[in-house]
């Protein structure tokens, strides 16, 4: 699974600790203080205030690491009915997690990642 992460700043490592940092992240972590990246299966990016990113970090990942919440089919959102809940369940067990979101499909990383591939935009 390729998958697709925007940023301003260049690095080697895709890095959870910085997750909560940045204003579009903070209501993120009211819902969930489980550290984690953000990542889009397509390229380009769909969502508006990240098309300009002057840096598209790019990784492969195996698909049976992520555990896919669209479908959920250990019932989690049954069983839990907290999204702080559900990632801590799935932290322990998956390297990340598919959902959607209006429009488009995401997946959270909650490891730190080395990108295959860095594209910086001029």
């Amino acid at each position: 699974m390729r998958l697709y992460h925007p940023s301003e700043k260049k690095f080697n490592i895709v890095r959870t600790r910085y997750f909560g940092q940045h204003y579009y992240t903070k209501n993120d972590v009211n819902a969930s203080e489980v550290p984690r990246t953000f990542w889009y299966l397509k390229c380009p990016i769909p969502e508006n205030r990240f098309k300009c990113s002057k840096f598209i970090y790019i990784v492969n990942v195996n698909k049976k690491r992520i555990y896919d919440l669209k479908k959920d089919k250990k019932n989690l959102k049954k069983k839990y009915r907290n999204i702080d809940k559900i990632l801590r369940y799935l932290k322990k067990y998956y390297l990340g997690v598919l959902y959607s979101l209006p429009g488009w499909d995401m997946v959270i990383i909650f490891k730190n990642i080395k990108p295959i591939r860095i594209i910086e935009r001029i």
